[in-house]
């Protein structure tokens, strides 16, 4: 959405503000971006740095290194990414770029190299990888406007799709019947991941205040993840720890509670305090990777194949469109950006499914 005066929303909900701060040899117009949760905040941010580069004037200095410019912009914008985000980031260059260009200037580093370096690369990453790789070398040379370098722009390839694995309706009804014998909480997050379609970070991150059983809703604020720590965060935290941070793309949203939970949800939610989390029932949260486990041992000892908790998710966006959901709904109740990923990704229609769709044509 744009709203004048070079101020866009953009898909994550952000605002951002454009400035033109140069153009390069070839004349392709140089952009500094600013970011804000509101398109007023946007605007001020862009007329006081405005008013900030007249006051004081950008004074030209000696060519930096790349790796000198890699902190410059990960310093400026990292305040805006998610914790993973940064780490992504970070981990990219120190693994794949820095070690081939942290101490170039960045005047010397030229077409060719840019070539150079993607051609070696693509031995060992996938093209979403390269991507990534991409954006990060965009954004660090773009800290010195003005240089005689330029990105080529890198043509998109689609990975080839990967396959997906969604249950049976025989497995589907195997899980559910395991699990309401159990009576468990893990048996309790199966189900919820199952019904509800969330993912398994936002099942760690569920506590009874988000489900509302009155309405019917269960409420997706925060996702639970192990993330690393930074370099200067190692020596007090240790190389990990939990963080509990908004959902995925930033999309909290709500969910109606499918009627075969809402009766053991009910009876659940009278033993719990609001604080507690949903798989632990305490105060203390079980993270993914627990939870990943038990899933595991779960389907171990109830006769199941073994497959990944994901394809709970997988199963639950194909019985909605199975079932004629609106797609749109859909994307939302999955807390997606687009519909264009919920139909890429998450739509995967049976054999049966696609049987019965054939057997409804009228020819005639």
């Amino acid at each position: 959405m744009r709203k004048g005066q070079n101020v866009y929303k953009r898909k994550d909900g952000r605002w951002e503000a454009r400035i033109i701060t140069g153009r390069t040899a070839e004349g392709k117009i140089l952009y500094k971006s600013l970011y804000a949760p509101t398109c007023r905040q946007a605007l001020q941010r862009k007329k006081d740095y405005e008013i900030e580069m007249v006051i004081h004037p950008p004074v030209v200095e000696d060519p930096i290194t790349f790796y000198e410019a890699s902190l410059k912009w990960i310093s400026e914008n990292s305040a805006d990414w998610k914790h993973s985000t940064r780490m992504k980031y970070q981990n990219y260059l120190e693994r794949y770029i820095i070690p081939e260009w942290g101490y170039r200037t960045i005047t010397e580093i030229d077409e060719e190299l840019y070539k150079n370096l993607i051609l070696q690369l693509k031995n060992s990453l996938s093209e979403s990888s390269i991507q990534t790789v991409n954006t990060i070398l965009k954004n660090c040379l773009a800290q010195a406007p003005g240089s005689l370098h330029i990105v080529p722009k890198q043509k998109k390839i689609k990975d080839k799709a990967k396959q997906i694995e969604v249950l049976t309706n025989s497995e589907s009804a195997v899980l559910v019947h395991s699990c309401m014998n159990s009576r468990d909480t893990t048996a309790l997050g199966i189900l919820i991941a199952l019904f509800e379609g969330i993912r398994l970070g936002e099942l760690c991150a569920l506590r009874w205040r988000d489900i509302d059983t009155e309405e019917g809703v269960l409420h997706i604020r925060h996702t639970l993840q192990r993330v690393q720590n930074l370099p200067e965060q190692v020596a007090k935290l240790g190389k990990t720890r939990l963080l509990l941070d908004t959902p995925k793309n930033h999309k909290e949203r709500t969910i109606p509670i499918h009627p075969q939970l809402r009766s053991w949800l009910e009876v659940k939610k009278k033993l719990h305090s609001d604080a507690d989390f949903v798989l632990s029932g305490s105060l203390k949260p079980v993270e993914p990777r627990t939870m990943t486990s038990r899933f595991k041992k779960f389907c171990e000892t109830h006769g199941l194949r073994d497959f990944k908790f994901h394809t709970l998710r997988h199963t639950f966006a194909t019985r909605c469109v199975e079932s004629g959901m609106d797609i749109k709904v859909l994307s939302e109740l999955l807390g997606h950006s687009s519909v264009k990923i919920t139909l890429d990704r998450y739509v995967h229609p049976s054999m049966e499914y696609k049987k019965f769709q054939i057997s409804s044509l009228c020819m005639s």
